[in-house]
């Protein structure tokens, strides 16, 4: 037996931000709940400019980071060396982007109308309700993980699939089969 589908709770979303704004614009009037979608939606923009502002930032620094500089070595040789850029860093610059998407969520939710959206955008601005949302979508994606397919030799052979989850394996995913080839030369 299948339990309500996804549009069932959409028109139960709909039919309650309605039945809530109803009720405020008579109890307070038009005035107050003008006032208070207006709020919510000029509070919205300024969250959503300021998460893109922070992701910007966090992308450039981590693009400075991790700029190529020249490196002469002991036989005179210049080298173009790209910078230091360990797996901390990737991570830390990927919890803060993150934390940027949702709070450009948090954002959205204050534009969209209705006071049930707006609740929850002001909840989503406080950072430990990021970082759990953070933690648990994470998690999700974790346990679906990225599936790597490595191809070796004889293609029929010896193809296996890798996931982080689960280490190796022979059945997976098919094999798309190609050739790795070197970067093209620089120059003029």
């Amino acid at each position: 037996m299948r339990g309500p589908g996804l549009s069932t709770y959409a028109l139960g979303y709909v039919v309650a931000e309605v039945a809530l704004l109803v009720w405020f614009w008579s109890a307070f009037g038009t005035v107050a709940t003008v006032a208070v979608l207006l709020t919510g939606f000029l509070v919205g923009l300024l969250v959503m400019r300021i998460a893109g502002l922070k992701a910007f930032s966090v992308l450039t620094n981590a693009q400075r980071r991790a700029a190529a500089f020249g490196v002469t070595g002991p036989d005179g040789q210049t080298e173009m060396v790209h910078g230091p850029v360990n797996q901390s860093d990737m991570e830390r610059t990927g919890r803060e982007i993150g934390s940027s998407a949702l709070l450009f969520v948090a954002g959205l939710l204050l534009v969209s109308p209705g006071f049930i959206s707006d609740a929850a955008g002001l909840i989503m601005l406080i950072p430990s309700v990021r970082r759990r949302i953070a933690a648990r979508m994470s998690q999700g994606m974790r346990r679906a993980g990225p599936t790597i397919t490595v191809v070796s030799g004889d293609q029929s052979a010896h193809s296996q699939t890798w996931s982080p989850n689960d280490g190796p394996s022979s059945d997976g995913p098919p094999v798309i089969r190609g050739e790795i080839l070197p970067p093209p030369p620089e120059g003029p």
